[in-house]
C-alpha cells in the first residue's frame, strides 16, 4: 500500500481548509438570506393586510356613492 508523501498532504488539508472556509462562507449566506427572507415575509403580508382593507373599503365607498347618486 502506497502512503502519502509530507507534500501531497499539506495540499490535502490545505484544499480541506479551503472546503470548509467556503463552507462557513455558504452557511453565512444562508443565514442572511433566511433572515432576509422573514422580512420580506412580514411586509408582503402587511401590505397584503393594506390591500383586503382598500378592496373591502373601496367596495363599499363605491356603493356608497353609487347610492347617494342614485345609480342604484
Amino acid at each position: 500500500m502506497d502512503t502519502v508523501d509530507e507534500r501531497t498532504w499539506e495540499l490535502l488539508m490545505k484544499r480541506f481548509d479551503t472546503i470548509e472556509a467556503q463552507n462557513r462562507e455558504q452557511l453565512d449566506l444562508l443565514a442572511s438570506h433566511v433572515t432576509d427572507d422573514s422580512k420580506v415575509a412580514k411586509a408582503v403580508a402587511q401590505h397584503g393586510v393594506y390591500f383586503k382593507i382598500l378592496g373591502g373599503g373601496a367596495g363599499t365607498v363605491l356603493a356608497i356613492l353609487a347610492a347617494k347618486m342614485g345609480w342604484k
